[in-house]
């Protein structure tokens, strides 16, 4: 290689070492460039946030020439930046007073200081501010100082009337009457307004809410306390804790939770004594219970009820006895007053309301006699209470309630006693009626003929004598008929016929009681006409239901004209019992004697359309007869056109058709 290619290549080696060289020189320049370019930027950030902070920001020093301030500097103590720059940390602050001496202190001791100064103001008025000064070396190696200067005028304003108020508020608190408690988060006492007799503030120092209660009322403060700071509700108790000289007294207390951010704070308890209203209480209920005692002596009940003047009541007392007479509980007559109303029958409720209505309105005792439905049975009541006006207008009513069942059915055995006894007068005199009347006739009639006969056979011819056993025969029939209805009564009176029911077949029993009866009616020449279908069956005493159709059908005849009719029927109820009906064509009656049939104490009887007697004793035997069976019967007539006699027993089977 010659000289000249040599050069050359030394050269291009060189130029590209330059070349290099130039492009990590480009390539640091564009990179310090850049890092200036940030370094400004920042720069100027913290001057924007040193200029527009809120708070006054000081650059100043450790001998108290100040470097820089922002404009809230300027604004806060009412001068200008060089102004303040000119005269130095002791133109703004008071470093006169014991406390800067001490942050001076404190910053060169620990390199910083927080803390309350005095600021000083252009016209010379101080004013609190809280300073927060930083001791830092710059990037020369210089010592410096930041700090920050906040005006606390406001807050010191608010910090004195708030200690005012605190001080107004707890002089308030000290007077008042009750307890009033603060706990802590853990029920340590904090604060309590004043102190039983024999009690300290050093008495309570380090107790919680549990140390003086007895222990039954423990659990129950414990829960309370738990309950007001779960649930961030006011909570109410009533327990017994330490008093004065550490006697146990009673108190009601209030547990009323403290938030803050929703954070459980505190815990303010609000305790009264009422161990006096206790006392009170326990008295007035030992004197209740001394009185439902005594009144629960007395068989009746008895109640205090009070009326307003807008005719509204309320149930204010009501005596164990008056709960039981009524089948209630004291407490559900107190609560429900209208259960009262719902024990009373339902056909005495209207009586029942309306006097009270009436009692209300016209201020006038109350006095009702009526039945109340008693576990499910019917009880007879006597309500009586009388008004008492009180000062504002209310009536207090004095009442008692008394179970008048077994009077009410004394007097009422005592009526069907006396209604008994008149029937037995009325029996009495009917027995002598018939004895004096109705047996003696027949009896002096029958002794005429056999008088006649025994003195005047021999005169008499054939057909005489034949009229004459006739005559007898009748009447022998007739006072036999007589005899056989008293000997029943009697027996009835006396309870002494037996009653065999059974089930048996209608048809027969009507034949065979209607047969007798037949030869009477053929002399009146009355048609018996039987509309009995076969296999209707009843059930009932043969001999008890054949007397009932014999006397029936047997007044049927007597009371018919010659050539009448009387029919006998049977039908079936609704409800499946026998409807057996005579019915004739006679002469009938009118309604004022159809209303008396059936009664021994009225006089019914009459004479047969052939002069037939006639005691009324019949019908008072066959209604006896029915009932015993437990039917019922009736009659129906219409002067001139006959009568219907209907009676209804149990049946056992349908019509047959």
């Amino acid at each position: 290689m010659n000289e000249q290619d040599k050069n050359r290549e030394e050269l291009i080696y060189e130029l590209q070492k330059l070349r290099e060289e130039n492009d990590k020189f480009r390539q640091s320049y564009e990179s310090s460039t850049a890092e200036l370019k940030k370094a400004e930027e920042a720069l100027r950030s913290y001057r924007l946030l040193f200029e527009n902070n809120l708070d006054a920001l000081l650059l100043t020093e450790p001998t108290g020439s100040i470097i820089s301030v922002n404009m809230a500097t300027c604004k806060m103590f009412g001068r200008t930046a060089e102004d303040i720059c000119q005269i130095g940390r002791s133109g703004i602050i008071d470093t006169s007073e014991p406390r800067f001496k001490n942050a001076l202190e404190e910053r060169t001791r620990t390199g910083s200081f927080s803390g309350e100064l005095t600021g000083i103001r252009i016209d010379g008025t101080k004013f609190p501010v809280e300073v927060s000064s930083t001791l830092f070396t710059d990037h020369d190696g210089k010592w410096r100082t930041s700090t920050i200067i906040r005006d606390i005028t406001e807050r010191k304003l608010s910090e004195k009337a708030l200690q005012k108020s605190e001080k107004q508020w707890r002089k308030l608190v000290q007077t008042l009457p009750d307890y009033v408690a603060l706990y802590d988060r853990d029920g340590k006492y904090l604060f309590l307004n004043r102190f039983a007799k024999g009690f300290s503030k050093k008495d309570i120092e380090g107790k919680t809410y549990t140390d003086l209660l007895d222990d039954e009322s423990k659990p129950i403060y414990e829960q309370a306390f738990n309950t007001a700071k779960q649930t961030n509700s006011t909570q109410y108790i009533e327990h017994i804790a330490f008093g004065d000289n550490s006697n146990m007294r009673n108190y009601e207390s209030y547990f009323v939770p403290i938030f803050q951010h929703e954070e459980f704070v505190n815990m303010m308890v609000i305790a009264r004594d009422i161990t006096e209203r206790k006392q009170t209480e326990e008295a007035i209920i030992r004197s209740k219970q001394q009185y439902d005692e005594l009144v629960s002596i007395i068989p009746v009940g008895v109640y205090i009820l009070r009326t307003k003047p807008d005719d509204t009541f309320a149930l204010e007392y009501a005596s164990p006895k008056m709960a039981e007479i009524l089948d209630l509980s004291v407490e559900s007559l107190l609560a429900h007053n209208e259960n009262i109303f719902k024990a009373i029958h339902p056909d005495d409720l209207e009586s029942f309301a309306r006097l009270n209505l009436e009692g209300i309105q016209l201020n006038r005792p109350f006095d009702w006699k009526g039945r109340a439905v008693i576990k499910g049975n019917v009880r007879w009541l006597h309500i009586s209470s009388v008004p008492k006006q009180q000062e504002n207008g209310d009536n207090l009513w004095h009442g008692l309630v008394v179970d008048i069942t077994d009077q009410m059915s004394d007097e009422e055995e005592i009526k069907n006693k006396n209604k008994k006894l008149q029937e037995l007068n009325a029996t009495k005199d009917k027995f002598f009626s018939i004895i004096a009347h109705d047996l003696r006739t027949p009896f002096n009639s029958f002794l005429g003929l056999t008088q006649i006969m025994a003195e005047d056979l021999p005169s008499l011819t054939m057909a005489q004598v034949q009229g004459i056993a006739v005559t007898m025969s009748k009447s022998a029939t007739n006072l036999y008929r007589l005899l056989e209805n008293l000997l029943h009564w009697a027996r009835m009176q006396q309870g002494a016929i037996p009653f065999h029911p059974k089930t048996v077949q209608l048809r027969p029993i009507i034949d065979e009681s209607i047969e007798m009866i037949q030869g009477i009616a053929k002399s009146k020449r009355i048609d018996i006409a039987t509309n009995i279908p076969d296999g209707v069956a009843i059930f009932a005493d043969t001999n008890l239901l054949q007397t009932v159709i014999r006397n029936l059908v047997s007044n049927a005849v007597k009371f018919t004209s010659k050539g009448g009719k009387v029919t006998l029927m049977a039908k079936a109820t609704n409800d499946k019992n026998i409807e057996i009906s005579i019915q004739d064509t006679g002469i009938g009656m009118d309604q004022a004697l159809v209303g008396n049939l059936f009664q021994i104490d009225i006089q019914t009887s009459r004479k047969g359309t052939e002069g037939e007697p006639s005691t009324g004793l019949g019908l008072i035997l066959c209604k006896e007869f029915v009932e015993k069976h437990g039917g019922k019967i009736w009659a129906e007539s219409e002067e001139g056109k006959g009568s219907v006699f209907t009676f209804v027993i149990p049946g056992n089977t349908r019509l047959s058709t």
